[in-house]
């Protein structure tokens, strides 16, 4: 039996406390406690009917206030509901937004604020050239049908863009406020799990219009990697299952940190990282840092081109495609010949350190005391040296 709380199925989660291990469920999606408190033992019996019936009278209601006129209709930000008019006074003390318009309920991104809880969705839109080069490389690439899982503005601007057939698989709750719930399912992503039969029969029907499918996912970076892996492999599957058929391809364009590439490159072996940084838009102390948002992909990174735009980024035109490598990389990203491989992750100058054997960090030196590189004062063995003195 699976346990359900208000984000979807939960996962078995052990702690030790007094010595003893303790077997319990909860949240998939929430880390922080503070945000969903669904706390149960692994041996007691749960009320699954009861979560059940919660969620149908909620979806009733719904659909009920989508077919109202535009006047009719409101938005509160604090309860992230959308209302029929006639309940405006019970929110007044709450930030509304009145007359939501169909076109509005079809572009939640572009007026819905993120829900930016590190522990939680982390969500946070792309930036405008990030966005626009997502769906320029999209539209390059011989697909037929994008899955945008956690994505939606990608899944906009294609909508209104492009003559790809998308679909939008998203955990948060306010995108089922959606005019055209066809093409949307709320979906848990660590778990795979749809939370409607309806999602879930509107997305196989989405991939049986597709021959070549693309998954683009944008994971909170602080999920298990594994966990990634394992939903894009099932998203494969039900593709392949509907198909039952050879010539079908599935591809896939996974945002994540580059620091774990390692994870990824274990969940999903046949993915290689872009040199690609995705901007988010962020809080105006983040602006200025290095993102280290990166594109893993299952594509050849040979077809897809850095843009000309975006500063740092240079075109082939500027001898930035490394012929060894195969593929385009940044301006400051130099191809090292005894590593074999442009080396630079973070999308700073690296060079190579002939002690350690490999390339670092061009503000690193090589500390003869600790034998590694780091910054200039930063020797843990010089430090540990006077503390025992």
């Amino acid at each position: 039996m699976k346990l359900i709380c208000y984000k979807g199925p939960c996962l078995l989660f052990s702690r030790i406390k007094k010595g003893v291990p303790i077997k319990y469920y909860a949240c998939s999606a929430y880390r922080d406690r503070k945000q969903c408190s669904f706390y149960w033992p692994a041996d007691r019996r749960f009320p699954l009917e009861k979560a059940r019936q919660t969620l149908r009278l909620a979806r009733e209601i719904l659909s009920k206030i989508r077919k109202l006129n535009s006047k009719n209709r409101s938005f509160c930000f604090d309860c992230s509901r959308l209302l029929p008019d006639d309940e405006d006074n019970d929110h007044d003390n709450h930030q509304l937004r009145k007359r939501i318009t169909n076109r509005q309920l079809d572009r939640p991104s572009f007026w819905l604020p993120p829900v930016g809880d590190r522990r939680g969705e982390a969500q946070y839109w792309f930036t405008q050239e990030t966005a626009h080069f997502l769906v320029k490389t999209v539209k390059r690439l011989p697909v037929d049908g994008v899955a945008c899982i956690g994505v939606p503005r990608l899944y906009e601007l294609l909508h209104s863009s492009s003559d790809k057939r998308s679909f939008l698989l998203d955990i948060d709750d306010r995108y089922v406020i959606r005019k055209l719930p066809s093409d949307f399912a709320r979906f848990n992503l660590f778990v795979s799990y749809f939370f409607t039969k309806e999602g879930k029969a509107h997305f196989k029907q989405f991939l049986e219009s597709c021959q070549h499918l693309l998954v683009v996912v944008d994971p909170p970076f602080g999920g298990l990697a594994k966990h990634v892996g394992k939903m894009l492999r099932t998203i494969e599957r039900m593709h392949s299952v509907v198909h039952q058929s050879a010539d079908i391809a599935c591809d896939f364009l996974w945002i994540f940190p580059y620091f774990l590439e390692r994870r990824v490159i274990a969940a999903m072996p046949q993915l290689r990282m872009l040199d690609y940084q995705v901007r988010l838009q962020l809080d105006k102390s983040s602006r200025k840092r290095v993102s280290p948002a990166r594109i893993f992909t299952s594509i050849d990174p040979a077809s897809i081109p850095l843009p000309v735009h975006e500063g740092k980024y240079k075109y082939v035109a500027s001898g930035k495609f490394c012929n060894i490598c195969k593929m385009f990389v940044a301006a400051e990203n130099r191809h090292c010949q005894i590593c074999g491989t442009c080396t630079s992750k973070n999308g700073r100058p690296y060079v190579h350190c002939f002690p350690c054997g490999k390339c670092v960090k061009a503000t690193n030196v090589h500390c003869e005391t600790c034998s590694i590189c780091h910054r200039k004062g930063n020797c843990t063995a010089e430090e540990n040296t006077q503390a025992s003195e």
